[in-house]
């Protein structure tokens, strides 16, 4: 996409470049530093895809759901949001919302996307969107947190919930850091 200022007001200009044929597709992410687009595709699993025009399409499917869904931490279908928590320039862990178990389930963020464990929110029902931040935000969250909405049954209403990561993190034997800054880097 391309802003540009014209004479009557700001024009907005685009010029198509590729396209996923992914269908059922809920969530993304971007990883800057590694330069590529994680994608969750609700039936299938968690694709990844390079970040720059002229990468191939549709890329890689890294996470797939089993065919047989026997196990509890499984991801299954409907997978929903994604997020990142970045340790360094390399380091963090991809997180997934598994959303039919009503859990999230936590890979490496690097490039063999390893299973870590999976772990749930008190209350979050359903969830689809999730994000993280990795930055000290004060006493309640000196490690960071993380966000998720819940769904509410006969409601128009999804409340977000908060955790902070450090409860998350000490739980899962994780690491963290609040100190890596990706505007740092330059």
């Amino acid at each position: 996409m391309i802003a540009a200022w014209k004479r009557g007001g700001l024009g907005i200009f685009g010029k198509k470049v590729r396209q996923w044929d992914l269908v059922g597709c809920e969530g993304a992410v971007a990883d800057d530093e590694a330069g590529v687009l994680f994608i969750a595709q609700e039936a299938k699993g968690i694709w990844k895809v390079g970040a720059e025009p002229s990468d191939p399409t549709p890329g890689e499917l890294i996470i797939r759901i089993p065919l047989i869904r026997i196990h509890p931490n499984n991801l299954v279908p409907d997978v929903e949001g994604l997020t990142i928590y970045k340790l360094s320039q390399k380091e963090g862990y991809l997180i997934a919302s598994n959303q039919e178990r009503n859990n999230f389930r936590i890979y490496e963020r690097g490039k063999s996307h390893n299973y870590i464990g999976t772990f749930t929110v008190n209350q979050a029902l359903h969830t689809d969107g999730i994000d993280i931040v990795n930055v000290d935000l004060g006493p309640l969250f000196p490690k960071g947190l993380f966000a998720c909405h819940t769904d509410q049954k006969d409601s128009d209403l999804c409340p977000v919930l908060v955790t902070p990561w450090d409860s998350i993190a000490t739980a899962m034997n994780l690491k963290t850091n609040t100190t890596w800054n990706p505007r740092n880097t330059i």
